[in-house]
């Protein structure tokens, strides 16, 4: 537990917005803000005004009451009215009296509604403005981004190396920014999933562009030449066609296995039974998989880019994600040697200890408190 020195003068309130429970019903940026709101809700008041979610994080009803919205029926538009429905009841709170507004993402749409009320702004990552093949003026979320960048009273970013491109990228003031990493509430799974394969590596997330899969597959199937009973596990979406042809043409479309997952407790399970948790992304903005493999007594073998030395520290395998040869390699290095395998799972407990929501939301809770202080 982080234990904070800062003398609270008052039960302050805060406003947040729905933005991002009305556009996610996964996702790294809303299961922030649903565990930020958890750990805050007895320092704060809070208002977080939702009518319509199918967010799977904010579900069990602990900070905020909504209705799903035709959660098993998928049509065209679905999420143009959940977020219309909202963006109703989100102006009328606008009214209330609250001392300090956190939109949830990127759009705009508030600045003529708080008046000079301060307001808080999370950069997740730059991931859009330096692998999106758009101009900010196509893509909503990096004009937005700068808007808010600019205008905010204080900017968190959820690591030093998201800090320095936003700083770079976006022309802001680094004193202007406060670095609070992430927390993780996953924990190891005694039981585990049925129609699991007995051996296998773990691959969790979005697949495309710069999450690397292709060079992942590639090292893959190299290994698999002479270890056949080695198996891949991927989550996230199904594999779409030029995938399943890249499988194909490697000769492992046999030892691929695809799951959907939609809850903690089979992603906690499939991170307990892997080998190893592989990490292959050119960049991002933290890396939270990295922390819930930490947790899950799952050993991690991952790029040598963007942020990921700052949260594995050392007790992760890392390779080059641009070179094949070096991605084999740590994978026979963690899955080979059972010292080292077993080293790294506790290396990896030790570093998991220093990351946690309560300690990310006290600092977030001192950040509101330094804006009050100095308005």
């Amino acid at each position: 537990m982080y234990n904070s020195t800062l003398k609270i003068k008052k039960m302050m309130k805060i406003l947040y917005d729905n933005q991002i429970f009305s556009l996610q019903n996964f996702g790294g940026i809303s299961r922030y803000f649903y565990e930020l709101i958890r750990a805050l809700s007895k320092e704060i008041n809070y208002d977080l005004p939702v009518m319509f979610s199918n967010n799977h994080y904010i579900r069990n009803k602990d900070i905020t009451y909504f209705r799903t919205f035709f959660p098993d029926l998928k049509f065209q538009g679905k999420t143009t009215l959940i977020k219309f429905f909202n963006h109703q009841i989100q102006k009328r709170y606008f009214k209330s009296d609250f001392d300090i507004f956190h939109p949830t993402y990127y759009n705009p749409y508030f600045l003529d509604s708080i008046g000079d009320k301060p307001f808080v702004l999370n950069i997740h990552d730059m991931t859009h403005e330096i692998y999106s093949l758009k101009t900010s003026k196509d893509d909503w979320s990096i004009s937005g981004k700068k808007i808010l960048a600019e205008k905010s009273n204080q900017i968190i970013a959820v690591s030093e190396n998201t800090k320095k491109d936003v700083v770079e990228r976006l022309h802001i003031n680094p004193d202007k920014i406060k670095v609070i990493h992430l927390g993780c509430s996953l924990t190891p799974s005694s039981e585990k999933a049925i129609n699991l394969p007995n051996r296998f590596l773990l691959f969790v997330g979005e697949r495309s562009g710069y999450k690397n899969f292709a060079n992942l597959a590639k090292a893959f199937s190299i290994i698999c030449k002479s270890d056949p009973e080695l198996k891949l596990v991927v989550t996230g979406k199904p594999f779409f066609q030029d995938e399943l042809k890249l499988l194909s043409s490697l000769g492992i479309e046999k030892s691929t296995f695809h799951f959907i997952v939609n809850d903690e407790a089979f992603l906690s399970q499939l991170y307990s039974a892997a080998l190893s948790f592989i990490f292959p992304s050119m960049y991002e903005g933290f890396g939270l998989p990295i922390l819930e493999a930490f947790a899950s007594d799952c050993p991690v073998i991952l790029s040598d880019s963007s942020c990921f030395p700052e949260v594995a520290g050392n007790a992760g395998e890392y390779f080059n994600p641009v070179d094949i040869d070096s991605i084999v390699e740590s994978i026979k290095h963690v899955i080979y040697d059972d010292s080292y395998r077993n080293e790294l799972i506790n290396l990896g407990k030790k570093r998991a200890g220093l990351f946690s929501w309560e300690k990310s939301a006290m600092q977030t809770l001192q950040l509101y408190h330094s804006i009050l202080d100095t308005e």
